[in-house]
């Protein structure tokens, strides 16, 4: 893993900046929106940590327009479907990039996550204490803690949970396609492709968790298109990146800023074709 140019500070300044009514602070600077724009929803990799210039960032330099970063860091589906001023940023845009999330942060009929912060663990429900009544749920506050609890617990019992998560994310995303009226964007930012059936175990934590290629392909009619960007593990690298020393690990895991020019080469690409069509 490479180290080289790496800057150590207290951490980069991500000027939160909020739009509307909207209880969520998003990445700055906050631009004017006086013309066309593109709107980039997803997760941590959207939101671009430890990086000062993210591939939404990138991507605006490239198509020389505004590209609005509305990535939250651990961010599940159900913070932009429960979110009116999102919706009508996105309805507002000229493209739409919306970066798959993992199937793990969302409500569903075995626990409920915070509507905002939806990698935290706000209870368990009937059917899942009956499901693993062994599990002191009192003792965790995070999803990832959770889904490790329960496999831990007994795998062939989780199976029942992740079923229930696919599902659910594959009726959430179509949903949240299908009330964008610019054209949707997928971006696949991993360490691996899509795979044919989601992994067992642990494994299947690798994000975006529990989906599959063909849970993707169910999406395809609802979208412009899916822009693949692949960084295995070992390939990540800290060069580029702001952090402090305790935010080390975190950095190491990330992707680099390699990948996100990579992303912003291929997303423009592809959206600047679009439009010239």
């Amino acid at each position: 893993m490479k180290m080289d140019n790496t800057v150590f500070r207290c951490g980069l300044d991500y000027a939160p900046c909020h739009y509307g009514t909207s209880r969520v602070a998003f990445r700055g600077p906050k631009p004017a929106l006086t013309g066309g724009y593109v709107a980039c929803l997803g997760g941590s990799e959207t939101f671009g940590r430890f990086l000062a210039r993210p591939f939404a960032a990138q991507l605006s330099d490239r198509l020389g327009r505004p590209c609005l970063n509305l990535g939250q860091i651990n961010a599940g589906l159900d913070l932009y479907l429960g979110d009116a001023e999102v919706q009508r940023l996105a309805d507002g845009a000229e493209a739409v990039v919306l970066q798959v999330v993992g199937a793990a942060n969302l409500s569903n009929r075995y626990y409920r996550v915070h509507p905002r912060r939806n990698d935290r663990f706000l209870t368990a429900s009937p059917e899942l204490r009956a499901l693993y009544p062994e599990v002191d749920f009192a003792l965790i506050s995070f999803v990832g803690a959770l889904i490790a609890k329960l496999i831990e617990t007994d795998a062939e019992r989780f199976a029942l949970v992740q079923a229930e998560l696919q599902a659910v994310w594959s009726r959430r995303m179509a949903r949240l396609i299908a009330r964008i009226a610019a054209p949707v964007w997928l971006l696949w930012l991993s360490e691996a492709p899509p795979p044919e059936r989601a992994r067992p175990g642990m494994a299947g934590l690798c994000e975006p968790a529990f989906v599959t290629r063909s849970m993707l392909e169910a999406l395809a009619p609802g979208v412009a298109g899916m822009i693949e960007v692949l960084e295995p593990a070992a390939a990540h690298d800290t060069a580029g990146m702001v952090f402090s020393a305790a935010e080390m690990p975190l950095a190491r895991r990330s992707f680099s800023l390699g990948a996100h020019a990579r992303s912003a080469q291929a997303l423009a690409g592809a959206i600047d074709m679009a439009m010239a069509a």
